[in-house]
């Protein structure tokens, strides 16, 4: 009886200690894990609700998409074009102004491994502001 009291008030404990680090989750980390959650949900309209209206987007060191309006209509052809996308963050970082992502990546159900791609996200006013994005040259390729 002693050792189901212990393993019940271990997990209240562990249960308090997960609940207030996700209440002081920064904002920053909240913007990226919504960004996340519009991703998996197909949802362009909440994927760029973090980003401020002038947001750069470079891969591998080349702007790719310039605006918010931009990246909208770019992550919604994304979406249609892979309506089976997810991700999956596995690490993030956070940094004064700028968070980093490891996320893992599936464009289709069929692909069991996914692949790796890494953000670094630069914030000013509560908003991204620069994205940068490192993946594979062959990700997109088909």
């Amino acid at each position: 009886m002693k050792k189901g009291k212990f393993i019940i008030a271990c997990c209240a404990v562990c249960f308090t200690c997960f609940r207030v680090s996700a209440q002081e989750e920064s904002q920053q980390l909240k913007i990226v894990r919504n960004m996340i959650d519009a991703v998996n949900q197909k949802d362009a309209a909440q994927y760029v609700e973090g980003f401020s209206d002038t947001i750069k987007i470079y891969v591998d060191n080349v702007l790719r998409v310039e605006g918010k309006m931009a990246l909208q209509e770019n992550r919604a052809k994304h979406f249609e074009r892979y309506p089976e996308t997810r991700s999956e963050i596995q690490h993030l970082i956070e940094i004064d102004q700028k968070v980093v992502m490891h996320d893992k990546v599936w464009l289709y159900s069929k692909d069991y491994k996914g692949q790796d791609i890494v953000e670094i996200f630069t914030f000013e006013d509560g908003r991204v502001v620069r994205m940068d994005v490192i993946q594979s040259k062959t990700l997109f390729k088909n």
